[in-house]
């Protein structure tokens, strides 16, 4: 039952012939108020400080959220004073009580936490990890939440033995999403159990290495034999590959997601990955195998780390083929370029210029990092461009870019293009560029059209485009 409004008290007290402002003085008084009376004013005292308090008007929802945040900034700070809860709220438990998200979350780090390893320890640390997944269970079936659990394991030596690996083992069938990184060794045995994974779905792995090639023996896909759900997996290592005895799961021909940080000659192996919806590779190495299908990509992200590599990356580029592409995010994050030149051929010396005309003319949205030149390369490309987005470390060509917005944006058809242009650069007129900055102002201060300009540097070439892609 709802406590009765503050109003309905003070109504309760003056029909009992009590004026609450002269409380102080009845208390003092000889003709003080009896027990209940002062029990029921001071129950209203109460009741309005809860109310006016910042905390009280803030829901619980948001409460919990700001909990999660702060334990997760946290975790990940290099910091080692945890954040004190305390100082902002003095009834974090309860809230923690029913933070799912907070049991949910299990990290099992054997090469930070020496508990985990520490015979004298280990009993403790075994007790919590209990205390976790039991609380965890008891939360998500009191909030009503599906019993997930979300695993890190980290260990750089054998763990297959230990007390704490064993048992969150019996946990599998909850596991929802796991972040692996163990020596081989540890599978080897954990292969033998044949574990279950019913709710499995997202996967990043970090296994042995051998060669710069990261080899899946038979210890690995049968622990991983059974993951009905499993859509996403990140690999977190080399290249991805399978030893010729090794029979390729069931699970990687269904996977809608794939990231593979680092990729040596590696696109032969996309074919094992017809359903493939979201793609992500490392461009370290060009290939000759003919050119891989993948009709259903719609999200591709490509990278190239070093400037030798680009022709690596227009290499790989050129083996897929992805008639379903709808956005493509290139990266460059170590090298200068002046972006979306009409070439066809590759420079011999470091990277000036890209060629990507198979999509050229479906691109509406465009990226560029470390631009240092002005968008007019673009202005014989990418004509259907709707927003343009530009990091660069130094001055834009003023000119030519308020040439360029006006020609986007005032074309001889009558139609405006340009819908949005975000600058991460400096654009300063002087007094002698009157007549530039009116026109500027008069084109960024257009209905419509959203112009963002700050000193900031950011390291990112996206694209997103139409459907239908002509090769």
């Amino acid at each position: 039952m709802a406590p009765a409004s503050k109003k309905t008290k003070i109504y309760t007290l003056s029909k009992a012939g009590i004026d609450i402002s002269l409380f102080n003085d009845l208390i003092q008084s000889n003709d003080a108020p009896l027990d209940e009376e002062l029990r029921i004013l001071r129950q209203i005292a109460d009741d309005v400080q809860r109310i006016t308090s910042p905390m009280r008007r803030i829901p619980v929802e948001i409460k919990r959220m700001i909990f999660i945040v702060c334990m997760e900034t946290s975790r990940s700070s290099s910091d080692s004073e945890s954040l004190t809860l305390a100082d902002f709220h003095g009834q974090w438990r309860n809230i923690a009580e029913d933070a799912h998200e907070l049991w949910s979350g299990i990290t099992l780090d054997f090469n930070k936490e020496s508990g985990l390893t520490d015979d004298q320890r280990i009993h403790h640390s075994l007790f919590l990890l209990n205390l976790r997944i039991v609380r965890a269970q008891h939360i998500n079936r009191k909030t009503g939440n599906a019993h997930n659990l979300f695993v890190t394991i980290k260990s750089s030596t054998d763990i297959s033995s230990n007390p704490l690996f064993q048992m969150i083992l019996q946990t599998t069938v909850y596991w929802k999403s796991l972040v692996i990184s163990l020596p081989m060794s540890t599978f080897s045995a954990w292969s033998a159990s044949k574990p279950s994974f019913p709710r499995l779905e997202r996967l990043n792995a970090d296994l042995d290495r051998h060669d710069n090639v990261m080899l899946l023996g038979h210890q690995f896909t049968d622990v991983f034999e059974v993951t009905p759900k499993l859509t996403q997996v990140t690999n977190s290592s080399f290249k991805l590959t399978f030893h010729s005895d090794t029979v390729i799961p069931a699970w990687y021909s269904t996977l809608s997601t794939y990231k593979c940080t680092i990729c040596l000659k590696a696109i032969d192996e996309l074919r094992h990955l017809p359903n493939i919806q979201t793609l992500s590779l490392s461009c370290y190495s060009s290939t000759d195998v003919v050119p891989v299908t993948l009709p259903k990509v719609s999200y591709l992200r490509l990278t190239t780390v070093m400037k030798e590599e680009v022709a690596h990356f227009i290499a790989t580029y050129k083996q897929l083929y992805l008639p379903g592409l709808k956005h493509i995010e290139l990266l460059f994050p170590f090298f200068d370029i002046t972006f979306l030149r009409d070439t066809i051929e590759l420079p011999s010396r470091p990277i000036s210029s890209i060629s990507l005309s198979p999509i050229s003319n479906t691109v509406t949205r465009l990226g560029i990092a470390e631009y240092k030149a002005t968008p007019q390369a673009t202005s014989p490309l990418l004509p259907n461009l709707e927003t343009i987005k530009i990091a660069s470390y130094g001055t834009p060509d003023k000119d030519v870019l308020v040439d360029f917005v006006q020609s986007r944006r005032q074309n001889s058809e009558g139609v405006v293009q340009l819908k949005e242009l975000e600058m991460h650069c400096n654009l300063n007129f002087s007094e002698i560029e009157g007549d530039l900055a009116t026109r500027w102002n008069a084109l960024s201060g257009a209905n419509g059209f959203i112009v963002g300009i700050s000193g900031t540097c950011q390291y990112r070439v996206s694209f997103s485009m139409p459907l239908r892609i002509a090769r």
